[in-house]
């Protein structure tokens, strides 16, 4: 449709010669021969220019258009003075006042007002074309801004002076401000108000942005009001065009609710539900890092192992409700002759670890030891009945006894042993005696290079069983030894040797190679069944270790499908970035991933989610404890629901009762293995469990 031109004139013969002047222009035209009716029609439409006539009977032009510019729409029409009456200052000026924008004599040259026209419908549709392209640049915006306001999460959007521009329904709630309020704020003051301006400008958020960059954090707050700090997960962007900073964009998640679980996870993870003390996990980090700590500044330190004697007896005569109250009074008393920089650590039932640091004499540990030794002595009131126990203790010294925190714990736990063996209800310390039985260990460790060597170890196989159905669904193959000379050998024997002198490696290998091979053989085109092979950490460190796998099954014709792994939470965490890199390159081929005795480390739930896993096993120390410990039942409850967010599945491992799999059961936790169903067995006997072929 073309645009149109308004030609107004008391003369209708006026009219009709501008309307034949302009009828090659592609335009189409309206006509009025008064200012009522000019009036009328502008209300009506909208036009390319006005022709106006200025000597009309009742309204003269200047009038008329008076009007006209009151119309909406028509404020910045052009209009176009036609008259006879010759250049008059006073006419010029008035229509000048009124927004005319050319003054014209008649007669008109036809070739000066098509000219002019022809400028004003190029202006016309040059306009029109920019309004419409804002009109559709403003409905994206209005979609993009929709879009945005119904995300969950707070977007921001700043100037390349950190100043807000923008921010979405999602980002006025989290901060608890209105849009007004928090458009054109420094987002200093949502990040961080108290930091002055230097060091704003030497905050890492600012640095991203002034380098270009983009930054990831889950571990910051922001602050509501500029009163109130809330944690929060959030990304920065850059937003750069012809390498010039334009501005960044700020996404943030308020992760309170994901904060309060981790630190509940924690709590349970690092510290007994009972007495409070740190647990074993704890004990570990601690003790590893204060050796590390003793090595470069030459202090001493001490630990001791203590084991309550005859509380196994208060337990079954008295209950465990009374064993366990005795438990935290027993606990008070060790605080109470101990000093608060002292790490007391309960690592399970009835033994606890004491490390002891800057001792000015080291024989000061002893006065220690038997301020406990005393304390425990005196007499328990358990639901006002008047008990005794006493408490054997072992204790052993850095650098004497053990430059790390294996070597040192591993001394302790043999010198508090030696101390029940002579009487109980004292200490010892290690000796060079009990150091020639811990260099006994070295012939186990020759011997089992011989037997890597040999393959005289071999995969006995636990079977997995599906809780719903109580179909078989795969087995753990577990390494056993059976020594020419000696029989069977304990892996709890073997297994430590094996992880300390650095043969864990050869044994992880022969295991996968024999354990994939059995399942090759067994299950053929099964592919819903697998073995599960324990991977240790000091496999996982390599940087290779997922081409090793992959190529150990490539050259034996193993399929990776009938394959899962096993790896335990301390190893995942050790360098997660490289362990979700190879564990992606094994899963993308079908392997399958297991995190083993899940619950007795501590993995961030903010990696937990990114490791590319399949199965969460819950330590049998949970499992033991089911209908006896209601924390380790909440502890299981807790994993059982977690994974199952995450899409994970769960194994429960260590199942010994009907009652622990009902319990189970109950929770929808969906695997179990344990002597329930059959202890770890040689392959033609696991072969019973196989469904016929």
């Amino acid at each position: 449709m073309n645009p149109k031109v308004l030609i107004v004139d008391d003369i209708n013969d006026n009219i009709f010669l501008m309307e034949i002047t302009l009828e090659d222009l592609p335009i189409s035209t309206d006509s009025a021969t008064s200012g009522e009716e000019a009036i009328s029609l502008a209300q009506k439409n909208e036009y390319v220019a006005i022709l106006m006539d200025i000597n009309m009977p009742g309204m003269d032009g200047f009038e008329c258009i008076r009007r006209i510019r009151e119309i909406p729409g028509h404020q910045l029409t052009p209009v176009i003075f036609i008259t006879a009456a010759g250049n008059m200052d006073d006419y010029v000026e008035r229509g000048y006042a009124v927004g005319a924008i050319d003054y014209l004599n008649k007669p008109i040259e036809e070739r000066v007002i098509c000219s002019k026209v022809s400028i004003l419908i190029s202006l016309f549709t040059e306009r029109k074309n920019s309004e419409e392209a804002l009109r559709k640049v403003q409905q994206l915006q209005r979609q993009h801004e929709q879009l945005l306001n119904f995300t969950a999460d707070g977007i921001v959007g700043l100037d390349t002076e950190n100043i807000v521009t923008f921010a979405n329904t999602a980002a006025c709630t989290l901060l608890t401000a209105t849009l007004k309020s928090i458009i054109g704020q420094p987002f200093k003051n949502f990040i961080d108000p108290l930091l002055d301006e230097q060091q704003w400008e030497q905050s890492d958020f600012v640095q991203t942005f002034k380098e270009g960059q983009c930054n990831q954090s889950d571990n910051t707050f922001f602050w509501r009001n500029q009163q109130a700090k809330f944690p929060v997960q959030y990304t920065q962007s850059s937003i750069v065009e012809d390498d010039i900073f334009q501005g960044g964009v700020v996404i943030f998640q308020d992760i309170s609710e994901r904060k309060e679980i981790e630190n509940q996870l924690v709590n349970l993870a690092k510290f007994d539900q009972l007495t409070g003390l740190s647990n074993r996990t704890l004990y570990w980090e601690f003790l590893e890092k204060v050796t590390a700590y003793s090595k470069r500044t030459n202090d001493n330190l001490c630990v001791m192992f203590i084991d309550l004697d005859h509380f196994k007896e208060i337990n079954d005569s008295l209950g465990h409700d009374a064993g366990d109250l005795l438990l935290v009074q027993a606990t008070e008393r060790l605080k109470s002759v101990l000093r608060n920089a002292d790490l007391i650590s309960r690592l399970g039932g009835d033994e606890f670890a004491v490390v002891i640091q800057q001792l000015t004499n080291i024989n000061d540990i002893a006065t220690v030891a038997q301020k406990i030794i005393d304390v425990i002595a005196e007499p328990f009131f358990l639901f006002d009945k008047e008990s005794y126990i006493g408490a054997s203790i072992g204790i052993a010294s850095f650098p004497e006894h053990g430059m790390d925190a294996t070597t040192l714990t591993k001394a302790a736990d043999t010198a508090m042993y030696h101390a029940k063996q002579h009487g109980r209800n004292t200490y010892k310390f290690f000796d060079n005696d009990m150091h020639m039985r811990i260099q006994s260990h070295l012939e186990v460790s020759n011997d089992l290079r011989i037997a890597i060597k040999q393959q005289d170890l071999e995969p006995y196989y636990q079977p997995i069983i599906k809780i719903s159905d109580q179909k078989l669904n795969g087995f753990e193959a577990l390494v056993r030894w059976n020594h020419k000379e000696k029989g069977l050998v304990s892996p709890g024997l073997f297994i430590p040797v094996a992880e300390e002198s650095g043969l864990i490696e050869d044994i992880g290998n022969l295991m996968l190679l024999l354990a994939g091979k059995q399942a090759n053989d067994w299950f053929c085109n099964e592919t819903d069944m697998t073995i599960a092979i324990n991977v240790a950490a000091k496999q996982l460190k390599q940087k290779d270790f997922s081409q090793q796998i992959l190529r150990l099954l490539d050259n034996q014709h193993i399929s990776p499908h009938y394959i899962k792994l096993e790896l335990t939470e301390s190893a995942l965490m050790d360098d997660p970035n490289d362990v979700i890199r190879q564990l992606h390159e094994l899963r993308d081929v079908g392997i399958t991933i297991a995190i083993d005795d899940f619950g007795t480390g501590y993995s961030s739930l903010s990696y937990l989610k990114k490791f590319p896993i399949d199965f969460l096993k819950i330590d049998q120390s949970f499992v033991r404890e089911i209908g006896e410990d209601k924390n380790d039942e909440a502890i299981i409850n807790a994993i059982i629901q977690m994974a199952h967010s995450l899409g994970l599945k769960v194994i429960a491992e260590g199942v010994e009762t009907k009652e622990q799999l009902g319990f189970l059961k109950n929770l929808d936790c969906d695997y179990a293995q344990g002597y329930l169903f059959s202890k770890p067995v040689p392959w033609r006997e696991a072969e019973q469990f196989l469904p016929m072929r």
